[in-house]
């Protein structure tokens, strides 16, 4: 079973990633090219898990 805390911060950074390479007129900003395949992975990460519960966020009890 994974650490919901993981899947979590997995399910972030994956979004971050799409945002960051939005593509404009001339494809994506980062990468430079229409078909940004860092943007393609982080959508296929979400995609596969578009139908699982939302993760909670489990805080450190120290």
């Amino acid at each position: 079973m994974s650490d919901p805390s993981k899947v979590h911060a997995d399910l972030v950074k994956a979004a971050k990633k799409i945002t960051e390479h939005w593509p404009g007129p001339d494809g994506c900003p980062i990468c430079r090219v229409h078909n940004c395949e860092a943007r393609a992975t982080a959508r296929r990460f979400l995609d596969e898990h578009a139908g699982s519960a939302p993760a909670p966020i489990v805080r450190d009890q120290r």
